[in-house]
């Protein structure tokens, strides 16, 4: 019941301020990463109140997540959404339409005044298929994502899970909200949107860019049983672990599914 439009920054044509003057929307959010493209999401947001001054703007991302005290030192910054932001962002904006206490919304830190409030801990999502649909692709032009590798023509990235069990000192996982915690889409969710994007925007191809996509050794051999069964032609791409790529028979069944490219993680 809400009306949502995504504007992302490496594809579109038009310009922010033209799209912020023309829609004037009631909540703006951020999405936001630690390091040099926090400056753009710094300068976009003191447009966005120089704009509309009764504008809220919310920060959400791992950023965020890991410092919501220093973002909200900031006045062009009024809510930070912490963790996972699917039902928070939906519950907040709720709240702010109807103009309800953002106390009673979980996940958040906000200013109320002159005092930063936080809100208790969102669990993580439980289970994805039931709580979370498939991307909005509707809502983006998609020709925008969709690009050659060397193994296809027409590739488009596709998350299908979230977290990792492992404790690499380098990623944020053992310190966010997915707390060494693997959740994913079943094989059958992750089909139904591999047959979205072939049939409606004709990729022949599929780079799945997640933090670890084996973990579910029961899920890869159903999704590659699957693939070679719906004969859907895509070429694929994953990302693993060194101590997943080790067994010849899954790998040579994934291949005869379209595995053409795997990133393993150096560590």
């Amino acid at each position: 019941g809400v009306e949502v439009r995504i504007f992302d920054r490496n594809a579109e044509v038009e310009s922010f301020k033209q799209a912020i003057e023309r829609y004037r929307p009631r909540i703006v959010g951020f999405s936001v990463l630690t390091g040099p493209t926090i400056n753009d999401a710094i300068a976009l947001s003191m447009q966005t109140k120089q704009l509309l001054g009764d504008v809220v703007v919310v920060w959400g991302g791992m950023h965020s997540t890991l410092f919501p005290g220093q973002c909200l030192a900031e006045s062009y910054i009024d809510v930070v959404a912490s963790g996972e932001g699917e039902i928070t962002a939906l519950e907040l904006t709720r709240a702010i339409l109807d103009k309800k206490p953002l106390n009673e919304v979980k996940g958040i830190v906000f200013r109320n005044g002159d005092k930063i409030l936080t809100t208790p801990a969102r669990p993580p999502i439980a289970n994805l298929n039931e709580e979370i649909p498939l991307p909005a692709w509707d809502l983006v032009d998609m020709k925008q994502y969709i690009g050659p590798r060397f193994y296809a023509s027409r590739i488009v990235s596709f998350n299908t899970s979230r977290g990792c069990l492992f404790r690499c000192t380098f990623c944020h996982n053992p310190l966010s909200h997915n707390v060494r915690r693997w959740r994913g889409f079943s094989a059958a969710r992750v089909m139904e949107g591999l047959k979205v994007l072939k049939h409606e925007y004709g990729i022949n191809g599929v780079y799945f860019q997640e933090d670890e996509f084996d973990t579910d050794h029961k899920r890869v051999k159903e999704l590659a049983d699957m693939m070679l069964k719906e004969n859907l032609g895509l070429k694929w791409h994953k990302i693993t672990r060194a101590n997943y790529v080790k067994d010849k028979a899954d790998l040579q069944k994934q291949y005869e599914a379209g595995l053409r490219y795997v990133d393993i993680g150096v560590e």
